[in-house]
């Protein structure tokens, strides 16, 4: 096998290993169900006591109003527990790691245009 070759599988594989190490902890995090913190209590307690979202949330509590309404249709679906209130941060923590590969990717291959070639693989 040529160079060029050899560093497309290890780059292959080293993205499928930060991906695989990335979702698996952050499932074993959200899986070990935790109780919760003080932030996340208090932002609980406005989703369970039907606050108005479009007014200013008590415990002094600042979040994305969609993400409210997300997280209250959930409770409302599956019931009110601590894994149902983090099903959405978990869910966008998961696509956090792809979304970062493609802006980094991208970030990175203008930067290796503009610089050079790299000196690892090439």
């Amino acid at each position: 096998m040529d160079k060029k070759r050899v560093c497309e599988i290890s780059y292959r594989i080293g993205i499928f290993l930060i991906f695989f190490v990335s979702i698996f902890l952050r499932t074993i995090t959200y899986c070990y169900n935790r109780s919760l913190w003080h932030d996340e209590a208090s932002l609980a307690l406005n989703i369970i006591n039907d606050v108005n979202f479009f007014h200013p949330l008590l415990h002094n509590q600042f979040a994305p109003q969609i993400f409210m309404y997300i997280t209250k249709l959930n409770t409302l679906i599956f019931g009110c527990n601590e894994m149902v209130l983090r099903f959405i941060p978990f869910i966008f923590g998961i696509l956090s790691v792809f979304m970062f590969y493609f802006l980094s990717k991208e970030f990175l291959e203008k930067s290796f245009n503009y610089i050079g070639k790299c000196s690892f693989c090439c």
